[in-house]
């Protein structure tokens, strides 16, 4: 019982919400009860009043009526009427005066003087300190003067005993455990195809992300069975690219690690001399290549799982220079001439690691697929609202048009890239997976003699 009422529960939610609104109407009614007797001239009260006046006109009007044995007879009704609406005496009082002003005949409430007020009808009065609502009548062609008066205060009693009476708390509190069991049963008979769906969802095997059905098809159901469908979907995209992933790694893999083998089979068995040296040499290229493909997966891994997101500020325009610097060397072992256009200062507030990845790889990719004794050129641009633009171009071959939907898949490299150069076909791979992460994109466009990567 102690969790129902600790733990979140949308059950719980909907019985108070519902239990809530029974309150708030309670409470609108009682208030629209109180204006309907309040009301000036259309009120229960006022209403009252004025029958009163209209019933003692009568009587002054009828020669057959005993004028005393009548008025009596109201006296009475109205300590009953006090009585009734749980109030001491009379809820309010009435006189009977002359042309002249002489009091005839009064009954209730005794009251005070009102002969300053002239006004035919209801009307309000101040009378020490008193606060009285008034009716005021002139019967018999103006020889009779009915007055008929109640005090604010008394008005008030009566209403919060006609409300707040023992018998009409009695209903109330025993509306309120009536109303509980239906209101429960609503809300359990609603909440059922929710239920029933995460029965279904628990029921599944691991591994499971066919699809969620609704039968039958809930209006209020199908947004969220629509999210966990795009989310199953989205999922079952993600864990087949992690296993063609790890499939596509392996493979890479198994050729340098077969390679490694190979050369430490040799070194094994070979006496020292050119043989051995050369296969020291292909071991330590196996090697290299292994590290770097090692390196790349856990680059790429690292991005797609948004690590490295943290931003700091940096100057875009000396990161790309110390880039083009740091592979000069490599450029040099080719005959390439590397160079920089665009800002002299660009200062941004960006993931350092991600601006850096993405440079470092367009540069790569364009000295091992560039022309030899060719050029590479990096540009930096400003844009408009914040953006910036970085552009690496070779003069090499450039790429094929069938090959370019293709070419930002990981351990893709295009049949002409595998005969010519060596690479592990994830630079592309890691350049998009930075962009996204920086809130970027990425596109291929003609380059300085075939194709650039931007």
């Amino acid at each position: 019982m102690r969790r129902w009422f600790t733990r979140p529960s949308i059950a719980r939610r909907q019985l108070f919400s519902l239990l809530g609104a029974y309150a708030v109407v309670w409470v609108v009614v009682t208030g629209i009860s109180f204006s309907a007797s309040t009301w000036s001239d259309s009120g229960d009260f006022d209403k009252e009043m004025h029958a009163m006046s209209h019933v003692i006109d009568r009587v002054l009007k009828d020669p057959d009526l005993s004028l005393h044995s009548a008025l009596e007879s109201v006296r009475l009704k109205l300590v009953e009427d006090g009585i009734l609406a749980g109030v001491d005496g009379a809820p309010y009082g009435f006189e009977i005066r002359d042309g002249a002003q002489a009091l005839i005949a009064r009954g209730g409430v005794p009251l005070p003087d009102f002969r300053a007020e002239v006004a035919n009808g209801f009307f309000d009065a101040d009378v020490d300190g008193q606060r009285w609502r008034v009716h005021r009548e002139v019967a018999l062609g103006g020889d009779r003067v009915i007055l008929v008066a109640q005090t604010r205060e008394m008005r008030m009693r009566m209403l919060c005993a006609g409300v707040f009476n023992t018998t009409a708390l009695a209903q109330l509190l025993a509306c309120i455990p009536l109303l509980f069991l239906p209101i429960w049963l609503a809300v359990w008979t609603g909440l059922a195809p929710l239920r029933r769906l995460s029965e279904s969802l628990a029921a599944r095997q691991v591994g499971d992300l066919a699809p969620v059905h609704l039968d039958p098809p809930h209006r209020e159901l199908m947004p969220m069975a629509d999210a966990l469908n795009d989310t199953l979907a989205r999922l079952s995209e993600l864990l087949q690219r992690e296993r063609a992933f790890l499939a596509d790694a392996a493979h890479e893999l198994r050729t340098p690690l077969a390679v490694i083998s190979a050369q430490y089979d040799t070194l094994k068995h070979s006496p020292p001399g050119p043989q051995r040296d050369e296969a020291m040499q292909r071991l330590g290229l196996g090697v290299g290549r292994s590290a770097r493909l090692v390196n790349q997966l856990l680059v790429l891994a690292r991005l797609e799982a948004g690590d490295g997101a943290r931003r700091s500020r940096i100057d875009l325009a000396n990161l790309m220079r110390d880039c083009l610097a740091l592979h000069a060397s490599d450029a040099a072992t080719r005959g390439i001439e590397l160079s920089y256009q665009g800002c002299d200062s660009l200062i941004a507030w960006v993931p350092e690691h991600g601006v850096e990845t993405i440079v470092h790889n367009l540069v790569s990719n364009a000295i091992r697929h560039g022309s030899a004794g060719g050029h590479v050129e990096a540009v930096l641009e400003r844009g408009e609202n914040d953006w910036c633009a970085i552009s690496v171009s070779d003069d090499g071959p450039g790429i094929a048009d069938v090959d370019r939907e293709q070419v930002f898949e990981r351990f893709w490299r295009g049949h002409a890239a595998s005969l010519s150069t060596s690479g592990s076909g994830l630079g592309l791979s890691i350049v998009l997976a930075a962009a996204r992460q920086l809130g970027g994109r990425v596109k291929l466009s003609p380059g300085l003699g075939g194709g650039a990567f931007r």
